[in-house]
């Protein structure tokens, strides 16, 4: 059973001052590109937005935020220098 107190306004007589936004979120059309995004985003555990959005999430975090590349060359020196110092 939800609780109903999430609905209601600290004294307990209606719905809190933001309700209205929450209804807002979905009477507006979204493209369907943008669900995709925000889906990726989600699933990935990324953050959706500008390079300049995701250097303050980093900041404020202090952690990384972006992935990094994945795979690379694997015969090279630098990659067979990199795994014999591990």
């Amino acid at each position: 059973m939800p609780d109903i107190r999430l609905a209601q306004t600290s004294d307990g007589t209606g719905p809190p001052k933001w309700w209205p936004l929450v209804g807002a979120l979905f009477r507006t059309h979204i493209e369907p590109q943008m669900l995709d995004a925000i889906r990726c985003a989600t699933n990935d555990g990324a953050i959706l937005g500008h390079a300049q959005f995701r250097e303050y999430i980093e900041a404020a975090l202090q952690r990384r935020v972006t992935r990094l590349a994945h795979g690379g060359d694997r015969r090279s020196e630098v990659f067979q220098s990199f795994k014999e110092s591990q």
